[in-house]
């Protein structure tokens, strides 16, 4: 018989047990507190990595934070907010003091030296941490074929030629047949010989001041920051290089499709561009964009004369003249108002043009080739680049081709004669190469010497989807899995 105390007891069991669970939970937090604390960022860590697989990268850096305060030795939230930083932020300098930390609780982690080395080289040019994180990356783990990569690069950048060479030998030894050996081996092609000056210290005084200027290939901004599939802009990582130049120039291959896009050029350390259309584009938009933002441009003007004017640049004691010739033929859109036109890539063009412009202390010239070659410059291309030369010209480059082409010094002049565009790759990687001629001058000297700088061009930020047992992430070469514990 049923007299209702059944019910009644029910409830208070499931009070008692509910109280018991309370005060299990608070007894646990005054007497193990650090326990708890570490269990909750446990569980917060791993909410991050649910949010970020969903793509809800705001989110998952909250649970990240949260999980790093609880707990400041969780390195696995030190390291999967430095990713989310790095990609959703752009800030490099967050997520390195977060792998900084990640690095303090575990010192022979070899990954984490391995991304802060890359942080640090591709993203700050801070390249003494660098050496010294992918060095010990390489100490820990021999195998990881991208540190070697990496350290290729570095060693490029830094001049360091034949450590390049050994280093993207160890690479490909490494990933045999995978891509980055296939990086590595394009970028053993990419090398150059030595600097045009091999001891620019015979040259230099002790107080002479030496100036780099930097032209990169083409540029396309087409959109406003935050819209390039998430990635703020794919000429952000080039800011730390044009940045520290005296003077830097890229090529404009497209109009600018978007008012963002100008800051865009202007944040990154673009001094002068190059317009160089190589379709049936209106860029009279543009043009009104760059004049309205005080952005120098030449290669385009409403008839020859203006279109072969230099863009003038005086800094520092420096006077720089900058021409940008294209080998494309770009249609003249009928409803194109003013009607532009294009600097040809023809000797009887460009000879002229660079003599008038030779009064400078340096005359840099872009030259936007028709039909690029793929491992070699043709004759037509020695041709023009070698009556630029002989006209006056001190830095030539050519840029819109696949891969970088061979650097030459022809007389007291460089000439880089084919450098890939900062895009990112059709192909849908998450990542490229290319590079930037970066050279030297001193007023008194002139050009002393130049280098090839790698530049890494990033599609998309890194895909958070995932977990594994131990493992960290390789942010830029390796698989995007986030750690779990």
């Amino acid at each position: 018989m049923n007299n209702g105390f059944g019910g009644y007891r029910s409830s208070v069991l499931s009070f008692v047990v509910i109280c018991s669970s309370i005060a299990a939970v608070l007894f646990a937090q005054i007497v193990f507190p650090g326990l708890m604390s570490s269990w909750r960022s446990a569980r917060l860590n791993a909410k991050g990595i649910d949010e970020c697989s969903e793509g809800n990268l705001g989110k998952g850096k909250a649970a990240f934070l949260k999980a790093g305060s609880l707990n400041p030795d969780n390195a696995a939230a030190h390291y999967n907010l430095a990713l989310v930083l790095l990609s959703s932020d752009g800030d490099a300098a967050g997520a390195a003091e977060h792998l900084a930390e990640v690095i303090r609780l575990k010192p022979d982690c070899a990954v984490a030296h391995h991304n802060l080395g890359v942080i640090e080289l591709f993203y700050r040019r801070n390249t003494t941490v660098a050496l010294e994180n992918l060095r010990r990356a390489a100490a820990l783990d021999s195998e990881r074929a991208a540190t070697h990569l990496a350290l290729g690069y570095l060693y490029e950048y830094s001049g360091e030629y034949g450590k390049a060479r050994e280093e993207f030998s160890r690479c490909a030894s490494a990933d045999p047949g995978g891509p980055l050996s296939i990086d590595a081996e394009a970028a053993v092609e990419a090398l150059v010989s030595a600097p045009l000056v091999d001891d620019l210290a015979e040259k230099l005084s002790y107080e002479e001041t030496v100036y780099e200027i930097d032209v990169a290939g083409g540029v396309y901004p087409s959109g406003p920051p935050a819209s390039n599939n998430g990635v703020p802009s794919p000429l952000r990582y080039s800011a730390p290089v044009f940045g520290k130049a005296l003077m830097a120039a890229a090529c404009l291959v497209a109009p600018i499709g978007h008012s963002d896009a100008v800051n865009m050029i202007s944040d990154t350390g673009i001094d002068v561009l190059g317009v160089l259309p190589n379709a049936t584009d209106d860029f009279a938009g543009t043009i009104g964009d760059l004049e309205r933002e005080g952005i120098a441009f030449t290669g385009l003007g409403s008839d020859l004369k203006s279109a072969t004017k230099p863009a003038r640049i005086e800094i520092e004691e420096v006077g720089i003249n900058v021409l940008a010739f294209t080998g494309a033929s770009p249609v003249r859109n009928a409803e194109e108002k003013p009607p532009l036109t294009s600097a040809p890539l023809s000797v009887a063009t460009v000879s002229p043009a660079v003599s008038a412009a030779a009064e400078a202390d340096i005359v840099v010239v872009m030259f936007r080739w028709a039909e690029p070659p793929s491992d070699a410059p043709t004759d037509a291309m020695v041709n023009l680049t070698h009556a630029a030369a002989d006209a006056g010209a001190d830095i030539i480059v050519g840029v819109g081709t696949e891969v970088t082409l061979p650097v030459e010094t022809y007389g007291e002049s460089i000439i880089a004669y084919g450098l890939s565009d900062l895009l990112p790759p059709a192909d849908r990687k998450p990542y490229a190469y290319t590079r930037l001629l970066a050279v030297q001058y001193s007023p008194k000297n002139g050009v002393l010497g130049y280098r090839l700088v790698p530049v890494y061009v990033e599609n998309e930020p890194p895909d958070l989807s995932g977990s594994s047992e131990g493992n960290l992430i390789d942010f830029r070469l390796v698989e995007k899995v986030p750690v779990a514990k």
